[in-house]
């Protein structure tokens, strides 16, 4: 210990008397870790840690996939998870979800929340308990039965203020009266933070009719609990043979020739995000090694230095084994040092990724510093200290007396030996940032032509909100036509508004219906055989107000009514797709599990619902007169800035109903920018990390030639002495350092057609080895090496021959 507290003050004060040199190194180091420990905190929360629920590794998702059309992870129908509960042998408990939206009124003024109806067994399923009051009872999840919420902690806190005798109380939900039975813990989310009600019946569906449900309608996630002797591939098998039965039971369901499959919960929650968390850490790991490249090289030439010290000390008597613990002492009081500031870096990257929209990431709201990322780094940092200072430590231990002397003699030019190790971290160096590099320009310009992609509407001066009618103030359909037909009336007269509609579903916001339809005159093909089309029920001026084309027929009219022929209107692939000869126009679609006909009288653009790397999906739009519809957007066409009017729209709406909420007012701007804010993170994650990795590739470059060129100021005074112009020492120096860019370049590239089929998930329209990439960042990355090249050797091309020779 009291050797080890000497080292410690010997490398303190060697590196305090080079403060250049150990300001360099530790913010590198500090680059790296503090980019590593930010990306870990994430990866942690995301993928690491634990569900917060008993024995988590017990808890299944069973979702659905239907075979013939390859289509995974979609929801199980009401009669399959009935079937399955009935049937099961391995599971403990087993429960069921569907989302939608709540109205809370009373008190204060109505507030839309998102929530969830489940079924009884789903919380046993989970494995926990309200913090206050109890769950659902099992006769209160049947027809007929009470009228009970369990509500979230944070909704408690913010609408009721943390009343504790709320619990047995009524709140006014959806046009009802709910008695509150429960308030859930603190920390409890699910499916997601933003659920703050449940309520039971998830055979109660206020989109979907019992008739549809009955015929097998998919809406459902299913979760279970397996017992504690049971394993997930008995459950697997189990499945299959509950499948079979069901596919023979029910031959007409739409659902009969779908098969329902089961996949560990923690699996099911990241599998969407796992891709693209596994290729920021190995970016951010690439910027470590290159810190460390960089630290490497800056200790060889330290050590290149400290050659007659080194010498002096062997002769004196410290072994060999002395002085590398004693240089691996230095090595890890820097990596300390750079692990401090790393920490406070990936402090502030944690607060900066947190502070962004980071909806499309599950559990973000855990990511933080914790205990197991304090850890990470300690671990990190040693481990770093370990593996940039190594080298310098052997190399710089087999110094001797009579060598420091020699080279003395010589000049102080470094060995060959030593020299090509350095070179060979450069190379390492500019490696590693072409790999970087190219991926995020691959990243780039994927989301350049994915945010350029044409979402077949005008998002430009549009506002949005949402409106969910309850069933309960709104029974009849006539009543819900009625409250939007005034809403978008009263919106259509304010000034500075061009237009309003309203519709069913919005593009890119999620909550499409889908279903399933033949033509006329073409073979029905039965339940869950047929094709599917997606489905809306629109305001006939919604075409004018969301910029959508029509591109032959006619729009929906005030004609289009209850009583009127019923009618549809078509996008352009659909009509390509199943009359690619002929004019769709009067032609019928009937509905295959409603057996309703439709008479087409339109044909619009095409228009990105679902995403906008999604390919073309078959549209139809219906007369909200029609297909009344308690769940619709309101859109508002304004002719200036749309939030303007934010406040004045919503105030005529609450003029129609003052218990009905208005939610989530947007521009269809955000809208688009939302549907695409993973892959902006991504890229500008992956660019920032390239960037770092370039600066510290060119920071190396620059430092491995600057100290040649100090090296050999005694053969550049000989060589201009003897003739050489400044242009040759120029060329001589620039030369070294571009070959060995080059050299990283090729090794660069290899690796480049090696890693960057790891962003093929990630990437829109646009190759992994895209050509255009590969020599743009190639290129820009040479030029950059030129330039950390040719300051040095500007330098060397000012060197004073007679004075350059007098020192010697």
């Amino acid at each position: 210990m009291t050797t080890l507290l000497q080292d410690l003050r010997y490398a303190l004060r060697g590196l305090l008397k080079s403060p250049g040199f150990t300001a360099v190194a530790v913010i590198a180091i500090a680059l790296g870790i503090g980019a590593n420990t930010a990306i870990f905190s994430v990866i942690n929360a995301v993928l690491l840690r634990s569900l917060p629920f008993p024995e988590p590794d017990k808890l299944i998702a069973v979702w659905q996939t239907d075979v013939k059309r390859n289509i995974n992870h979609l929801p199980a129908s009401f009669t399959k998870f009935t079937d399955l509960a009935e049937q099961n042998q391995v599971f403990a408990s087993i429960g069921a979800y569907t989302w939608g939206t709540f109205n809370l009124s009373g008190g204060q003024e109505p507030e839309q929340v998102y929530g969830v109806k489940v079924s009884q067994g789903l919380f046993p399923a989970l494995g926990v308990r309200p913090a206050l009051g109890r769950w659902f009872l099992p006769e209160e999840d049947r027809r007929g039965g009470s009228d009970v919420v369990v509500i979230s902690n944070g909704l408690w806190h913010r609408r009721y203020g943390s009343d504790p005798n709320l619990i047995g109380k009524t709140i006014g939900l959806d046009g009802r009266s709910a008695t509150v039975v429960g308030i859930m813990p603190a920390n409890f989310q699910f499916p997601d933070g933003t659920t703050e009600v449940w309520v039971p019946r998830v055979f109660e569906n206020n989109i979907l009719t019992q008739l549809q449900i009955k015929n097998g309608a998919s809406y459902l996630v299913l979760i279970a609990r397996l017992k504690p002797d049971a394993s997930l591939e008995q459950a697997r098998v189990e499945i299959d043979t509950i499948n079979d039965r069901y596919r023979q039971q029910n031959p007409g369901y739409v659902d009969a020739l779908s098969q329902l499959n089961a996949v560990p919960l923690l699996e099911d929650t990241v599998s969407n995000i796992r891709p693209t968390l596994m290729v920021l850490m190995g970016a951010v790991g690439f910027v470590l090694l290159i810190a460390c490249a960089n630290v490497a090289n800056l200790l060889l030439a330290r050590a290149a230095t400290r050659h007659k010290e080194v010498s002096l000390r062997m002769a004196l008597g410290a072994s060999r084994a002395r002085l590398i613990r004693q240089f691996l002492t230095e090595s890890l009081v820097l990596a300390a040092a750079g692990g401090g500031l790393g920490l406070l870096i990936a402090g502030l990257g944690v607060r900066l990724l947190t502070s962004a929209n980071l909806d499309n990431i599950p559990r973000a709201g855990q990511v933080r510093i914790d205990g197991w990322t304090l850890g990470f780094t300690l671990a990190l940092s040693l481990s770093t200290g370990i593996i940039f200072g190594i080298v310098p430590a052997l190399r710089a231990s087999r110094a001797s007396l009579m060598d420091s002397l020699k080279e003395a003699g010589r000049g102080a030019s470094e060995s060959p030996r030593r020299n090509r190790m350095r070179s060979l971290l450069v190379v390492g160096e500019v490696a590693i940032a072409l790999v970087l590099m190219v991926g995020a320009g691959l990243l780039l310009r994927s989301f350049i032509r994915l945010a350029g992609v044409d979402p077949g509407f005008n998002p430009h001066g549009l506002l949005t909100m949402r409106f969910s009618l309850s069933t309960a103030r709104y029974p009849q359909p006539k009543q819900q036509e009625r409250f939007f037909e005034d809403v978008v009336r009263r919106v259509q007269i304010l000034p500075g508004v061009l237009s309003a509609a309203v519709s069913s579903f919005l593009p890119l916001g999620g909550g499409n219906i889908f279903y399933f339809f033949h033509p006329e005159g073409q073979p029905d093909l039965g339940a869950g055989k047929n094709p599917i089309s997606l489905l809306g029920a629109i305001h006939p001026d919604y075409f004018r107000t969301m910029g959508i084309p029509l591109q032959r027929g006619r729009a929906f009219n005030e004609q289009d009514n209850d009583d009127a022929t019923r009618v549809a209107i078509i996008d352009q692939s659909m009509a390509r797709r199943y009359w690619p000869t002929e004019d769709p126009i009067g032609k019928h679609i009937i509905y295959s599990r409603e057996n309703i006909t439709l008479e087409i009288v339109g044909v619009v653009g095409d228009v990105k619902y679902s995403s906008l790397d999604s390919g073309a999906n078959n549209e139809m739009y219906v007369p909200y007169t029609q297909r009344p519809w308690p769940n619709m957007t309101l859109e508002v066409r304004t002719a200036s800035d749309p939030l303007a009017f934010a406040a004045t729209v919503r105030a005529q709406a609450l003029d129609v109903d003052k218990e009905q909420p208005v939610a989530s007012a947007r521009t269809m701007d955000r809208v688009v920018a939302d549907s695409i804010s993973q892959a902006r993170l991504t890229m500008l994650l992956l660019a920032i990390f390239a960037a770092v990795a370039v600066a510290l590739a060119v920071v190396g470059i620059y430092g491995v030639m600057s100290y040649s060129v100090a090296q050999r100021t005694h053969e550049i005074g000989i060589r201009m002495a003897l003739g050489a112009e400044r242009g040759d020492v120029l060329q001589l120096v620039v030369r070294q350092g571009m070959i060995l860019a080059l050299i990283g370049l090729a090794v660069g590239l290899a690796g480049v057609f090696g890693l960057t089929r790891f962003l093929t998930s990630l990437l829109f329209e646009i190759r992994p080895t895209d050509t255009a990439t590969l020599v743009i960042v190639s290129l820009g990355l040479l030029g950059v090496a030129l330039l950390a090249c040719f300051v040095p050797a500007r330098r060397a091309t000012k060197v004073n021959p007679v004075v350059a020779l007098r020192n010697e």
